[in-house]
């Protein structure tokens, strides 16, 4: 039932994307520092957005990459901890009364 709302969702981005680039087809000029150009004004804001998305996943990606590492070495330590509870219960019980 998730996917399908994730897709049914997706399918209705991509409808207002694309009657918004049908509305906004204007030419734009961009002056650089050296120079400058035309284009369409749907190219420039999906190169921004796309410019966008691929910095906050560089941004993010260090945090991820530390959570990762964190998660990796606890997981070693819980088992590792397993392991020797295992080996404490397999020992006798020794009674001393």
């Amino acid at each position: 039932m998730r996917a399908l709302f994730q897709f049914f969702l997706v399918i209705l981005f991509l409808g207002v994307t694309a009657a918004f680039a049908a509305l906004n087809d204007g030419i734009i000029t961009i002056n650089y520092f050296i120079g400058k150009d035309e284009v369409r004004l749907t190219y420039l804001l999906l190169a921004c957005f796309a410019i966008g998305g691929l910095m906050s996943l560089l941004l993010i990606s260090g945090s991820y990459l530390k959570l990762r590492l964190d998660l990796r070495k606890l997981n070693k330590a819980v088992a590792l901890n397993n392991q020797e509870l295992s080996n404490l219960r397999a020992l006798p019980v020794k009674d001393t009364y």
